[in-house]
């Protein structure tokens, strides 16, 4: 997925490849908490293969995560999972949050040219991050 800096919009979704050929989905939905306030929280699902508008994640060695942590953010007195942390043992880290723009995704840590892409809905350091269960 290509786009002119003028015209970026982050990414739609980030697809999970592994080697057994299933692909997990991962994308960003919107919820209401107050008039005119929104939050974004991460959604996923197995799909057959990645959509035009996902960036794909090989997640076969050497790519395997030892530690998965989500991202928390409170507003409005609302907490909400906006993201995903995918550590390796040898600190490689892939991030997947709710992004800026409504529905999509911020994707940090996989190294491609996408304008934008890993513009999270709020400032990085305004989430906790927490195991997950």
């Amino acid at each position: 997925m290509r786009q002119s800096a003028e015209h970026a919009v982050p990414p739609h979704s980030v697809t999970l490849w592994r080697v057994d050929g299933t692909w997990l989905e991962i994308y960003s939905t919107m919820y209401a908490i107050s008039d005119r306030s929104e939050v974004g929280v991460l959604a996923f699902e197995m799909v057959a293969e990645p959509s035009n508008e996902s960036v794909v994640v090989d997640m076969q060695p050497p790519f395997i995560p030892a530690e998965i942590k989500k991202f928390l953010i409170k507003d409005e007195d609302v907490l909400a999972e906006s993201g995903i942390k995918l550590s390796t043992a040898q600190d490689k880290v892939i991030s997947v949050l709710a992004a800026d723009f409504p529905c999509t995704v911020a994707v940090g840590g996989v190294g491609n040219d996408i304008p934008h892409v890993f513009d999270t809905a709020y400032e990085i350091d305004k989430y906790e991050v927490v195991p997950f269960y």
